[in-house]
């Protein structure tokens, strides 16, 4: 397991080995693991390029989709739980089950032989990690506070606990940018960052079925946000984006992406709701910049007078639509090669 510590690096062959990273399913493959078509998955892409909306009937059980995705998550057997039974009750305490065998692994290194030990204090700290993400995740200021993990507690008494935590895949840190600027992987501030939970299933386990029970029946209220953050961290972390914020001491932006040539701003919405940091920054009023703002809400495919609004279930399109984009520069064509 990565999450281990090594005591002692082992160097394979340079050029012998392809590393792979795994993560859970993402919203798209819990839509096929239910069942669900080309055809709807193919509407929603064309309304992200349109930003048209898709019709009500698709919106509204798409979004259903989507809200049950938050409570499920991506681990397989929570997944496969979902389509055996559409019992959330078997679903939790199978993502409750998870983080327990996850926990119990806590503390435990590789030594100089190969054997697995615990390390006592590693264990210890990773604990108290661990155990302050939810209610770091509800303050207003979610920048990861060590003196929340323990009073007068400092960065380097953790660090070694937060890197095997994700190392493990249990969080994802989610860093602070120092400007809004290509490339964003060289502003980021490493001493200022948040966790999110890698697995939003994980996160709504970790709070309980009552918590999981309001989600489900819409009545989470103020505290929606800060799920709705953690399923957009979960989205952009499986679809292998940096995760950034933008916190100039006087405003917050959720998050920030490339797309293309261009710096986008995400902000993640329960249902609408205002933007007014965003909307400062897309029209000039801000001393940070950025070119396009995509509002992540419950509502259809729209634009706005500053943003492009898109329903929670595109999201994870709009990243692999970047990705592919990306990757297609990176493609050279022979005749071009020829031609030189």
């Amino acid at each position: 397991m990565k999450g281990f510590k090594q005591k002692k690096d082992r160097s394979p062959g340079v050029g012998s080995c392809h590393f792979i990273k795994m993560f859970p399913l993402d919203f798209e493959e819990f839509l096929w693991a239910n069942g669900v078509g080309d055809g709807l998955i193919n509407e929603i892409k064309e309304g992200l390029t349109n930003l048209s909306p898709i019709r009500d009937s698709h919106h509204e059980y798409l979004n259903k989709m989507f809200k049950y995705y938050m409570l499920c998550g991506g681990m397989p057997e929570a997944v496969k739980k979902f389509v055996e039974t559409h019992d959330f009750n078997e679903v939790i305490d199978t993502n409750i089950d998870k983080l327990k065998e996850l926990e119990g692994d806590f503390g435990r290194i590789i030594d100089k032989d190969g054997k697995v030990q615990i390390d006592e204090e590693l264990l210890l700290r990773t604990r108290q990690v661990y155990d302050s993400l939810v209610p770091q995740l509800a303050k207003s200021n979610t920048k990861f506070m060590f003196s929340y993990v323990r009073k007068g507690g400092r960065a380097k008494e953790y660090e070694e606990a937060i890197t095997w935590l994700e190392n493990a895949g249990i969080i994802a840190k989610c860093h602070n940018l120092i400007d809004l600027s290509r490339p964003l992987a060289g502003n980021i501030d490493p001493e200022c960052y948040k966790l999110y939970f890698s697995d939003i299933g994980l996160y709504v386990a970790k709070m309980g079925k009552q918590v999981a029970s309001m989600i489900l029946k819409g009545e989470i209220d103020s505290y929606g946000g800060y799920i709705y953050e953690g399923v957009v961290a979960d989205i952009l972390n499986k679809a292998k984006m940096p995760l950034c914020y933008s916190d100039n001491h006087k405003s917050e932006l959720d998050f920030i992406i490339e797309d293309g040539s261009k710096i986008a701003i995400l902000e993640a919405k329960q249902t609408d709701g205002q933007s007014k940091s965003a909307r400062a920054t897309i029209e000039g009023k801000s001393n940070r910049h950025a070119d396009i703002c995509y509002k992540i809400r419950g509502k259809n495919f729209g634009l706005g007078s500053y943003y492009s609004g898109l329903p929670h279930y595109a999201l994870p399109f709009l990243l692999n639509r970047i990705n592919e984009d990306i990757e297609k520069t990176l493609k050279i064509d022979e005749a071009v090669i020829l031609e030189d």
